[in-house]
């Protein structure tokens, strides 16, 4: 435990924090499941089990809708009062299917609380087969919503997208070529299973493309533990702000675009030595697109903040409040 730590090495003062940043003590209930876990194992030094066969049901995301905004706007007064700062960046993550692209914008506020922005299916037209060709009006619609679409707030401010995550499980080569239209910004991701017991967890692992350009590997069931428990999560405004990466939809997103989130659930598994570990389930050929790609945004927003910490402070990790204030203070991702 690091209770035992030498004085002038961790002090508990430092648990205290790392505890008050994983628990909320006002609710007695859990904040990030992810930092919880870190308490219980590096400052307890004592296992974390997440339970298994949790799942979200349509009640709990629908209490995420917005009256404030529809699709396509962004709600910087109402991001303002309750989530800490306005919307800072755009993350647009892409799911490429045999006949469509699944696409989602969201919007990033202080703390990794965040805003369905707009989401979509790009659908081939008549006398398409598959999305494989780059010179199919999908990919250009693609094109078009990076390059050059711009989202006004509420407050006037302006947006474009930031960076784009797409999915390269599927049509590997034609995802690798578009995104090699781009310098940066626009990366190919594949997901990748949770690591053994023996591995540490490592988030997103960059890889090179056959056309020697950058990738990621996202660890997609890490990312889910972390965003159940959100979907989950009641919150009300007479409650004041909302906890971090809390997850919010326009007043205008469908019934059967939510359900979208809750068509998986989290099971056990034993292997013939005994040994138990955990993975997400989809049920039959049910839409997740959504949970993917929410998977996906998550992702980014870490990306990001890794990108900048690195590069631009060159830390040797991600530090969050300088990371937040650095995007809110020198406004990179709009005008």
């Amino acid at each position: 435990p690091a209770i035992y730590s030498p004085v002038g090495m961790y002090p508990w003062s430092a648990m205290v924090y790392d505890w008050l940043d994983a628990w909320d003590a006002d609710t007695n209930k859990v904040k990030s499941v992810s930092l919880l876990q870190e308490f219980y194992n590096n400052v307890l030094a004592l296992p974390f089990e997440i339970r298994s066969g949790t799942k979200v049901r349509f009640q709990m995301v629908s209490g995420h809708r917005r009256v404030c905004y529809k699709f396509g706007e962004i709600p910087n007064l109402y991001a303002g009062e309750f989530c800490g700062s306005p919307i800072l960046f755009l993350i647009c993550t892409v799911d490429v299917h045999k006949k469509n692209l699944a696409v989602m914008i969201t919007g990033w506020t202080r703390n990794a609380r965040h805003f369905v922005i707009d989401y979509w299916r790009f659908e081939l037209g008549p006398g398409e087969e598959e999305t494989a060709e780059l010179t199919s009006p999908v990919w250009g619609r693609l094109r078009e919503l990076i390059e050059e679409r711009e989202y006004t707030a509420d407050d006037g401010k302006k947006y474009r997208v930031s960076i784009t995550l797409i999915d390269a499980g599927y049509q590997n080569d034609t995802v690798i070529h578009f995104c090699d239209d781009y310098a940066t910004g626009v990366y190919p991701i594949l997901g990748r299973d949770r690591p053994s017991k023996n591995q540490s967890i490592k988030e997103f692992a960059e890889f090179k493309t056959m056309l020697g350009t950058v990738g990621y590997r996202i660890v997609v069931d890490h990312y889910k533990d972390r965003i159940s428990p959100v979907l989950r999560r009641e919150w009300y405004e007479e409650s004041g702000q909302q906890p971090p990466y809390h997850y919010n939809a326009p007043i205008d997103m469908t019934d059967k675009q939510l359900k979208e989130l809750t068509v998986e659930s989290r099971k056990e598994k034993i292997d013939s030595y005994g040994n138990v570990s955990y993975f997400w389930h989809r049920l039959g050929n049910a839409n997740n697109e959504q949970f993917d790609l929410l998977v996906y945004a998550n992702a980014g927003m870490e990306l990001l903040a890794y990108t900048i910490c690195m590069q631009h402070f060159e830390l040797e990790s991600i530090d969050w409040p300088t990371f937040w204030d650095y995007i809110e203070s020198e406004q990179p991702f709009f005008s």
